[in-house]
């Protein structure tokens, strides 16, 4: 997974981000895992209108505005929706349940905010291109050599 993670240009992080990152490569479908136990309501939700600051995945903090999609559990922002999740949500080495983000937000939104923000990631650059919009409900199987 490692090679083929680094002959696409990303980085290798842990086994359950790798995966999410080769469905994504394979299938075009950004998706999100997020740690179950960091979550105590173990449901996410995609709003607008949050007006604070919001670290994210990088160590970077940033400040969210109103107009931007925020996923959020029990209305406390976990991630930045289509261009990078929380650090206070991450996968980490003792993880042992997931949720799992599969989702096609509006181009034009994720545009504006990973403009505005200076934070290009994989999934914002397929959101802004565009994804199947069925894409998110539809079953895949993924194949590959490790």
């Amino acid at each position: 997974m490692r090679d083929l993670l680094r002959a696409a240009g990303m980085h290798s992080i842990n086994n359950v981000v790798d995966i999410s990152n080769i469905v994504m490569l394979e299938t075009g479908q950004p998706m999100h895992f997020y740690d179950l136990a960091a979550i105590s309501a173990q449901e996410i939700t995609v709003k607008q209108g949050l007006n604070c600051d919001y670290t994210a995945l990088d160590g970077e903090t940033y400040k969210l505005e109103e107009d931007d999609l925020v996923i959020t559990s029990q209305d406390k922002p976990i991630g930045i929706a289509g261009v990078m999740g929380g650090d206070d949500s991450k996968i980490e080495d003792n993880t042992t349940g997931l949720i799992i983000e599969c989702a096609s937000f509006d181009r034009v939104c994720i545009r504006n905010t990973a403009r505005r923000l200076s934070l290009s990631t994989e999934a914002s650059l397929r959101y802004q291109k565009g994804i199947e919009p069925l894409a998110a409900k539809r079953p895949s199987i993924v194949r590959w050599n490790c």
